[in-house]
């Protein structure tokens, strides 16, 4: 009878010291969806310039002189069109940045 009345306390204090697990677990919010666009795809390279073939004869002077100004000023193009989309990035980065710090000014995100 004792043994029973002991296995029933520890039954008793095992049960009560389980009520505490009953709670439902806090449920942390969803933090907000902050969207600073940087998951914007890059602005796509330019194609690389097509350029002439060399003629397989020789050519006088003033020929070389066309071909290389022509050489010069597509690769002066293409340069300057680089230089566009690597300008744009650079744009894109600055402008999530300051999204991004805004948002942390504002206590939204850390």
């Amino acid at each position: 009878m004792r043994t029973a009345l002991s296995l029933l306390l520890i039954l008793l204090l095992s049960t009560l010291t389980s009520c505490s697990n009953w709670k439902p677990p806090k449920v942390a919010p969803e933090p907000p969806r902050i969207d600073c666009s940087e998951r914007t795809p890059a602005e796509p390279l330019p194609p690389r310039p097509q350029l002439a073939n060399l003629p397989a004869e020789p050519q006088d002077d003033p020929w070389w002189r066309a071909y290389v100004r022509r050489l010069t000023s597509v690769m002066a193009a293409h340069e300057r069109r680089l230089l566009g989309v690597t300008e744009a990035e650079l744009i894109k980065r600055a402008e999530v940045a300051d999204c991004l710090d805004r948002e942390r000014a504002a206590g939204r995100i850390r």
